[in-house]
């Protein structure tokens, strides 16, 4: 189950790191859950939305993705790049529940 203030390790090719801890940090059963990357240069927060839609649930997934620093100057690359990952994130979720 999904406890509020919960810390695991995330393997996932991102900035040029492998490994990144994530913590629950914003939790609504059944409506909302919202993770927050702990390590790293950048600290994404995922917010992962479900509601009821047309007799089943729609899901949502936002990712915010502060940039500060020298970061700055590639800021519009790292989003673009990040958009791109979140659908095909969404796209694999929908193919995996589809089968």
């Amino acid at each position: 189950s999904w406890v509020l203030g919960s810390t695991w390790l995330v393997t996932v090719q991102f900035m040029g790191r492998r490994e990144y801890v994530v913590q629950i940090t914003g939790l609504e059963p059944n409506r909302r859950l919202e993770i927050t990357t702990k390590t790293g240069p950048m600290k994404p927060v995922a917010t992962y939305l479900f509601e009821p839609a047309n007799g089943g649930t729609r899901f949502t997934r936002h990712v915010d993705l502060p940039v500060q620093g020298p970061l700055r100057i590639v800021k519009g690359l790292i989003r673009k790049n990040l958009q791109k990952r979140n659908a095909t994130f969404v796209q694999n979720l929908k193919d995996l529940l589809e089968r």
